[in-house]
């Protein structure tokens, strides 16, 4: 569709095997007024339009590296090499995906890389939405305490993650998580400990749902608070309050 002459899309969803660099398609990206943007089975996702960010009319961003690296086989298994190339490819295509500041739904998945983007815990965004899933070597969460209109947070398969500590709430002495209304955890295996946070932090927080967390033994007391009005299950070893 064009208006003006000008390509015209409000919608658009990636899902190519074999994508190298994705600034190939890069006209195909520019209109102004597109919304949703949706990254699917890239596996040979290098780079991003280095414009990205100007896609002012971007409300929804999904990205998704499905793709595996035909990895070489050592007789001790992957060569780590390999796996350390996979992961900074990762991040690096991951610090170039920053979206312009009005994206209000941000969804990851599946990134291999061991480190978040500095632009995800930057407060000028409007992120409203946040969801992490099947990240398998990040071992914390970004702090993401002074986003000031985030109200739904989710997270789930992050199979490295043992403890949520003070870095996800972010600088200690400034409001943390002012509107966030519910967070999601799910699926958590490794997860031990998380550590508690001011009773002045989450103030508006009214939904909180944990699953499928069987080594989680502390959860804080802002949290156990909420456990009447909340679904906890698959929480086994749940016993102690930090």
């Amino acid at each position: 569709m064009k208006r003006n002459g000008i390509p015209y899309w409000r919608n658009h969803e990636f899902e190519v095997e074999e994508l190298v660099l994705l600034w190939m398609a890069e006209e195909f990206i520019q209109p102004v007024a597109l919304q949703t943007l949706k990254l699917t089975n890239c596996p040979q996702l290098r780079d991003l339009p280095k414009d990205m960010k100007n896609l002012a009319n971007l409300r929804h961003l999904h990205f998704d590296v499905k793709g595996q690296l035909k990895w070489r086989k050592l007789r001790s298994g992957l060569d780590p090499q390999l796996l350390d190339h996979k992961k900074n490819e990762q991040a690096e295509v991951l610090v170039n995906l920053q979206p312009y500041e009005n994206v209000k739904e941000l969804v990851i998945q599946n990134y291999c890389g061991v480190i978040y983007p500095d632009w995800l815990s930057q407060p000028w965004h409007k992120f409203t939405s946040i969801h992490l899933q099947g990240l398998k070597y990040c071992d914390n969460l970004p702090s993401l305490g002074q986003l000031p209109f985030l109200k739904y947070f989710a997270i789930s398969d992050l199979p490295s993650l043992k403890y949520v500590d003070h870095n996800f709430y972010g600088t200690c002495n400034a409001a943390m998580f002012t509107l966030l209304e519910s967070f999601q955890l799910h699926d958590m295996s490794a997860l031990l400990h998380w550590r508690n946070v001011s009773n002045d932090a989450m103030p508006c927080l009214n939904t909180f749902t944990i699953h499928g967390c069987p080594n989680l033994i502390s959860l804080p007391h802002k949290l156990l608070s909420l456990l009447p009005y909340s679904s906890v299950s698959n929480c086994g070893s749940l016993q102690a309050v930090p």
